[in-house]
């Protein structure tokens, strides 16, 4: 059975049988700290704290300040086990770049052009 949650204008969230929370970001959304705040307490929820792995589509997003990034790469939580994050390679791979390399991850973090690869090198740690 799939749970889905959504963030009007922000996110919708999926939590599928496989153990990976679905993350699909808004066409044209501006993610910032407190939308940031808001997305994770909800996947925190929609969980329910469980063991299981995170596929962030942000193919559709304009935009995510700094200050989010940092708060992404910043979680820590010891049942989130990888984060895979879906991507338009030519528009969103600088932002990637710069996540990666300034927020710094805490999880394994991999950027993916489709969610078929995505989900075969996530369902590596379930």
């Amino acid at each position: 059975m799939n749970n889905t949650a959504k963030i009007d204008g922000i996110v919708e969230l999926t939590y599928r049988e496989n153990n990976i929370l679905y993350f699909r970001m808004a066409e044209k959304s501006t993610i910032d700290i407190d939308a940031a705040k808001k997305i994770l307490e909800l996947a925190s929820n929609l969980s329910n704290n469980l063991d299981h792995c995170n596929l962030v589509d942000i193919r559709k997003m304009t935009f995510m300040s700094g200050d989010a990034r940092k708060y992404f790469g910043q979680q820590n939580k010891s049942s989130v086990k990888a984060v895979a994050i879906l991507a338009n390679p030519k528009l969103h791979k600088p932002l990637i770049n710069l996540y990666l390399k300034f927020s710094r991850p805490t999880l394994p973090t991999r950027q993916f052009d489709t969610e078929e690869e995505a989900l075969i090198w996530l369902n590596t740690f379930n």
